[in-house]
């Protein structure tokens, strides 16, 4: 219900393109390197080095006694509030860092893409997250890339085997008029 009233407010204001999206500047998008090739190489090594760094910024944050607060508060926050820890804001601050961690992400997709588009906001991007994070393992540190690559590495592996944009077993008919479950593929 949130994602589809945010969605709703993002499609009305022409200065955020309305319902089309809207493109970075040129200044921007030519200014990290001047093709397509070198700004998504460019991109690549930056967003390889964000994550190894925040994934170390955030292993060395959860061992630290603010991780072990925010764990106690995970596992019994009554009892963590009786000690005299104020637990709104250990996890206000949690919310803080995830915050920044989405909004990194975002403008790192925003210049690899020099476009943002409302249905970056729709409900399937959700859901494919969710799902990320349920492959790797809820609750763990490393639950979240190996997810990710999960998904990356099926899908590259499900278009290279069906020969589509998509990932679509070969079984699956394109018109049930045309297409039966045992016909195969002609290439």
């Amino acid at each position: 219900m949130l994602t589809a009233i945010v969605v709703g407010v993002a499609l009305g204001p022409q200065a955020l393109g309305g319902g089309s999206g809207i493109s970075l500047p040129a200044s921007i998008v030519t200014g990290l390197a001047s093709g397509r090739e070198a700004r998504e190489f460019l991109l690549y090594w930056l967003s390889l080095g964000l994550v190894v760094a925040v994934i170390g910024l955030i292993f060395a944050l959860l061992r630290s006694g603010y991780g072990l607060a925010l764990t106690a508060i995970r596992d019994n926050e009554n009892r963590v509030k009786a000690l005299g820890y104020n637990t709104a804001m250990y996890k206000t601050f949690a919310y803080v860092v995830a915050g920044t961690m989405a909004g990194l992400a975002g403008a790192l997709n925003a210049n690899l893409n020099s476009f943002v588009s409302p249905n970056a906001l729709a409900w399937t991007q959700s859901g494919i997250l969710l799902a990320m994070v349920i492959l790797g393992g809820v609750g763990r540190l490393y639950g979240a890339p190996i997810g990710a690559a999960t998904r990356s590495c099926s899908r590259c592996w499900c278009s290279r085997r069906n020969s589509l944009p998509g990932c679509r077993p070969s079984w699956v008919p394109t018109s049930s008029a045309t297409t039966s479950p045992h016909r195969t593929r002609s290439t």
